[in-house]
């Protein structure tokens, strides 16, 4: 497992840009060829966007299983579970929310791939609704 916290708080305060691997070795209390294990920051920047997508998406399940059938329910439970990740997780949802712009081509579609699953939750339900409120045409 790779060391979470000090990647994530250095890429939260300074961006993944500005953040050195001697940045995060300082602050994770750890030697410079110890981070080297994890190929440079950009797959320390992977794992961190893995583990924060994955806990949205965790959240947003769990939420929309409770949630029942009802679109309204649904839409209100998946936009409570995303405030509540956004607010109890501010350092993980800020680098989801800003850092998947520096990823390296190789990992870019994944996570685009990701952030299309995280809208498409919301327009599924929105378009179920539509689907109940508008009632379709009469044949005569």
């Amino acid at each position: 497992m790779y060391p979470a916290r000090p990647p994530r708080k250095e890429f939260s305060e300074q961006g993944y840009g500005a953040t050195s691997i001697r940045d995060i070795a300082q602050r994770a209390g750890v030697s410079l060829s110890a981070l080297y294990y994890y190929k440079g920051k950009q797959e320390l920047l992977v794992a961190i966007l893995d583990e924060g997508l994955d806990a949205y998406f965790d959240a947003c399940d769990e939420a929309l299983e409770s949630a029942g059938d009802d679109p309204a329910e649904r839409l209100e439970a998946i936009v409570a579970a995303t405030v509540r990740f956004r607010t109890g997780h501010p350092v993980k949802s800020s680098i989801v929310l800003t850092e998947g712009r520096s990823l390296e081509a190789e990992h870019l579609e994944r996570y685009r791939k990701n952030e299309e699953r995280a809208s498409q939750q919301f327009r599924d339900i929105i378009e179920r609704r539509r689907g109940r409120r508008l009632p379709h045409p009469v044949s005569q």
